[in-house]
């Protein structure tokens, strides 16, 4: 927990060039070190207490949409019953919460604090929270806003449940990025209890909404036997986490890393065990050595009759709008029979659009990937690892644009100088929507979201954090567990995502990091 004293600050509201009044009575019910604190708030003298008797009345959209108001029956221990306009019937404390279209005290609190912001601010997850000495109200346009006030209110309450106890005031508050996500990994249904638990509170907490889960091969696949995995997930548990997500919030991307990283170290990936024919390096030891990973052949046509099964069954089970294909750090190229002599930016294009044409051509969702393969990694001077070394560079001509490039970028500073990251840039120009992406350098993820939000492009859609821990460690050091902090490299992770998400929502005025 993290007691923040009353304080006021001064920032500029964007757009307006006006001052506006930004302050705090917070005691975190948080577990993470830092609290997403409001945008703007305006405090009041008093307070809303209740010993524990509280009346919740919901607008008629929220009483259809119960997913954002299910947190606060439980604290309050309350059901909620429908909103009605006359305070005088009540005999308790008062919370309302609703949608500006289900009744007066929610469009007028939006209205009012409408005038002060650009148009169309709030958006999907913005929300205003008023409270008084006898009432809360809470108002938003759209569900997600209800949620987001619901975790601050609660946030906000000072008082041992179950009582109630809220400084006077109101908070106005919206993110400064749509997208604010997180990659994870599973590797068996061992899994899936920290992934439930990602879901259902560490990534509310941070006010997370995009979960990106690379499953790769560990799924119980039906429509190729061979790439059965007993132990991995089941649609089952796909269903349950979707489940999970929905009532939270979060829109899970599921995806297999395509093309490259067709092995690790000594081991190689289910997929070029079971179909050897797809190999590109047919000739490389069985240990792998003397390589990085594995690619499977962009000609081979066979594959794609395989990997787009699979992309498929994924998609079903968690019900999904977009699917990420991975194929970063993709090295070996051009090198069995049907891909010699062919260009390498033509055969990356190759893989590309096949799986373009499966993902977005025939299941009609969107199609994210790693971007590092389209960057030259002389011109922007990232190197081998963040940008191409191998001619794969000017594959960026040959792809669809409706491609959501995961540019990720992990350093704070290249041959010397201070990051300024000009890919974000770069793929805007060239019409792509970019979705930065960084790790385990709070100051490399700081300069990355900043100069992102400095672009104020409509292209440039959020911020998202990798991990490569696993999933076991990352909610483990979320959780402050000192056993999985006293590991440099996890404290170092959960430093990054912490500093991202507090970024992504807050934006970088009179923002530092936390490092």
């Amino acid at each position: 927990m993290k007691t923040l004293r009353l304080f006021v600050v001064c920032l500029i509201l964007s757009g307006l060039g006006q001052l506006r009044l930004m302050a705090h009575n917070v005691q975190a019910q948080l577990t993470t070190k830092e609290v997403i604190m409001p945008r703007m708030s305006h405090p009041a003298n008093g307070a809303f207490h209740s010993d524990g008797k509280v009346s919740l009345e919901f607008g008629r959209s929220i009483l259809q949409n119960r997913n954002c108001v299910i947190r606060l029956e439980k604290w309050a221990d309350v059901t909620g019953k429908p909103y009605v306009h006359n305070p005088e019937t009540r005999q308790e404390p008062a919370v309302l919460a609703g949608l500006a279209r289900d009744g007066q005290p929610f469009s007028e609190l939006l209205a009012r604090h409408g005038k002060q912001m650009p148009k169309g601010v709030l958006g999907d997850e913005g929300y205003v929270l008023q409270v008084t000495p006898k009432q809360i109200v809470l108002a938003a346009y759209k569900p997600a806003g209800i949620y987001y006030g619901v975790l601050q209110l609660i946030a906000l309450n000072t008082a041992p449940a179950p009582a109630i106890s809220v400084s006077d005031g109101t908070v106005v508050d919206w993110p400064a990025m749509r997208l604010r996500g997180i990659h994870v990994s599973v590797g068996s249904k061992a899994d899936i209890p920290f992934v439930e638990q990602l879901i259902t509170q560490y990534m509310p907490e941070l006010r997370l909404n995009q979960l990106v889960l690379e499953v790769d091969y560990h799924f119980q696949y039906k429509t190729h036997p061979k790439m059965d995995d007993p132990e991995g997930l089941s649609i089952t548990d796909c269903a349950e986490l979707k489940k999970l997500a929905d009532a939270n919030y979060i829109r899970i991307i599921p995806m297999i890393d395509c093309l490259g990283h067709q092995s690790w170290a000594a081991h190689t990936n289910r997929l070029l065990r079971e179909y050897p024919q797809f190999d590109e390096t047919p000739n490389v030891p069985a240990d792998n050595s003397g390589i990085y990973c594995r690619s499977w052949c962009p000609s081979n046509p066979e594959v794609y009759h395989v990997v787009d099964d699979l992309i498929g069954e994924l998609v079903d089970a968690f019900h999904a709008d977009a699917f990420n294909v991975g194929m970063d750090e993709v090295f070996l190229l051009g090198e069995c029979p049907l891909c010699k002599g062919t260009p390498n930016d033509a055969l990356f294009a190759r893989a590309v659009n096949n799986l373009h044409d499966y993902i977005v051509g025939k299941r009609h969702i969107k199609m994210l990937m790693w971007a590092d393969r389209f960057l030259d990694g002389n011109v922007t001077g990232y190197g081998r690892w963040e940008a191409s070394a191998n001619g794969t560079a000017p594959a960026i001509n040959l792809v669809p644009h409706d491609i959501i490039m995961c540019d990720w970028h992990y350093e704070s500073t290249y041959n010397g100088k201070p990051a300024d990251f000009p890919s974000v840039s770069y793929f805007e120009q060239k019409g792509f929507r970019v979705w930065p992406t960084g790790w385990n350098s709070v100051d490399a993820v700081h300069r990355l979201i900043t100069i992102s939000l400095q672009t104020k492009s409509p292209l440039m859609l959020g911020y998202m954090a990798s991990t490569w821990i696993g999933i076991e460690s990352v909610v483990n050091g979320l959780s402050g567990d000192p056993s999985a902090l006293s590991d440099s490299g996890t404290k170092k992770v959960i430093s990054g995502i912490r500093e991202g998400a507090l970024m992504a929502w807050q934006g970088d005025e009179q923002h530092e990091p936390a490092e």
